[in-house]
């Protein structure tokens, strides 16, 4: 229920209520409902990842994580303001207008 997002109809299905017979039929909705939240960065709360591990056709164990920005954004070096330019004729600031 966790990985299903508030506003997919599946999310208000008491699973544990249906008899087999329904549930046989509601699995099939809500396992592919449920993979496709889990891989959506838009589940995660902002500052926070989410582990998601997976196993590939020869049994390799991989892990991904899925979040809103990447760890690797903060390690990039800040932007940079250009203030003014030298020119021969004096100081210009970025929009081209002369320095006093």
């Amino acid at each position: 229920k966790k990985l299903i997002p508030g506003d997919n109809e599946l999310r208000h299905v008491q699973v544990r209520r249906l008899p087999r017979e329904a549930l046989n039929q509601f699995e099939d909705m809500i396992y592919p409902a449920a993979r496709a939240t889990a891989y959506s960065a838009d589940s995660v709360p902002d500052g926070e990842m989410r582990k998601v591990e997976e196993r590939d056709s020869n049994g390799l164990k991989m892990i991904r994580w899925i979040g809103k920005v990447s760890f690797v954004k903060a390690m990039g070096r800040p932007g940079r303001h250009v203030l003014s330019f030298n020119t021969p004729s004096g100081p210009v600031d970025a929009s081209g207008r002369f320095l006093r």
